[in-house]
């Protein structure tokens, strides 16, 4: 993802004359009324400007506000995130004549999408995986590989010579009834504080799109401040 997404986007930055910090935390806000004044770094480098766009998780977020978090933003308690187990599988010998294309998805089975990462290596991707991260990473790679061979029979005379489970607890937000009315608009009641992410009031479930189109919900909201002024 950096490739596709975060290494063109600094180079972009760059060129348009911006200043890219990496590798430092934000430790919070300072508040004039009802704005942001300024932000501070870990390094208690204070930064000023005109808008301020936070694109972190809603479970980040409240730890950047303080004690105004109650104030502005109270309906945040009520989203969940949700897991999603990887499991990385390396065969013994050549795979890629098997897959025709470089994922498939699998019915009936905890494990849902399979994309081949390589001539011998797969990932396997469980979503809303509450019960299975509850498994030891063992057990889960015993899982996922019976339910790949089950569904995938020409792989069953391919050893599996290694294997990798990554357990990301909260990889998303949970799009359920409760998350429509608490899920927060690009522009906040801080004058001029916006949010980006997928768990904004984007109309989508956890996608890459919902958080591009928050991106660009942001940038709008900024342009009509700036017509405005």
């Amino acid at each position: 993802m950096s490739d596709i997404f975060v290494e063109p986007a600094i180079e972009y930055l760059k060129k348009k004359n911006a200043d890219v910090i990496i590798n430092k935390n934000v430790s919070g806000f300072k508040f004039n009324n009802n704005n942001i004044s300024s932000l501070i770094l870990e390094d208690s480098t204070e930064i000023k400007t005109d808008f301020y766009v936070s694109a972190v998780p809603f479970f980040n977020f409240k730890s950047l506000l303080g004690e105004s978090y109650q104030k502005y933003f109270s309906s945040l308690n009520e989203l969940r995130s949700s897991p999603i187990v990887n499991i990385h599988l390396k065969f013994d010998k050549d795979i890629s004549h098997i897959f025709a294309s470089s994922f498939i998805g699998l019915l009936g089975t905890s494990s849902q999408w399979v994309f081949k990462v390589s001539n011998d290596q797969v990932c396997i991707v469980i979503s809303a995986a509450e019960k299975v991260a509850e498994m030891t990473k063992e057990e889960i790679a015993s899982l996922a590989e019976n339910e790949l061979k089950m569904c995938v029979t020409e792989l069953k005379s391919h050893k599996v010579t290694k294997a990798r489970v990554i357990k990301e607890m909260r990889a998303t937000f949970v799009p359920d009834k409760e998350s429509l009315t608490n899920r927060p608009a690009a522009k906040t009641s801080l004058a001029n504080l916006f949010l980006a992410g997928d768990w904004t009031d984007t109309g989508l479930p956890a996608t890459i799109e919902g958080a591009v189109k928050s991106a660009r919900s942001c940038v709008n909201e900024i342009e009509k401040q700036l017509a405005i002024s």
